[in-house]
């Protein structure tokens, strides 16, 4: 954890989540899935490690949506995560832009019944006073402007 205090972040682009899941999922060609309909499944998520944030969302969505995932495969990086889902271990909930949609061998199936959206945010130290951040935060919000409205923050 780092102290609130000495971080700026910006929030930039925004989307929903997608259900990843094996081609081979009964679930994975319909046009979307609830996260109940998962429970039964094996969740992959990023290790607390890694990531709490990231760990604790997935944890808080299940829980929210009525069940504890009866078993959790840790992963210490995102190419991990898709290996196992590749593999047919489980399925991730994770961002509509995520690197998974290139992958031919997962299924990244749109989210229902949940309106909580997913953001990139940039962060960086508030003693950081390189002169490029500003600019670099003009140039990034601005191209987060040109994208779709449901992208965009």
């Amino acid at each position: 954890d780092f102290p609130q205090d000495k971080i700026v972040s910006q929030n930039f682009r925004c989307s929903t989540g997608v259900c990843a899941m094996p081609k081979s999922h009964p679930l994975a060609g319909k046009s979307g899935v609830n996260i109940n309909q998962m429970a039964e499944d094996t969740l992959i998520a990023i290790s607390p490690d890694v990531s709490h944030g990231a760990y604790n969302s997935l944890i808080d969505l299940c829980a929210a949506n009525g069940f504890t995932p009866r078993k959790i495969i840790t992963a210490r990086s995102i190419q991990d995560m898709l290996l196992n889902i590749e593999s047919g271990l489980g399925y991730t909930v994770q961002d509509s832009n995520s690197i998974s949609l290139l992958n031919r061998a997962v299924a990244n199936v749109p989210l229902e019944g949940t309106t909580d959206l997913l953001f990139l945010t940039a962060v960086w130290c508030r003693s950081n006073l390189n002169p490029i951040i500003p600019i670099f935060m003009e140039i990034l919000m601005d191209k987060a402007c040109n994208l779709a409205p449901e992208e965009s923050c």
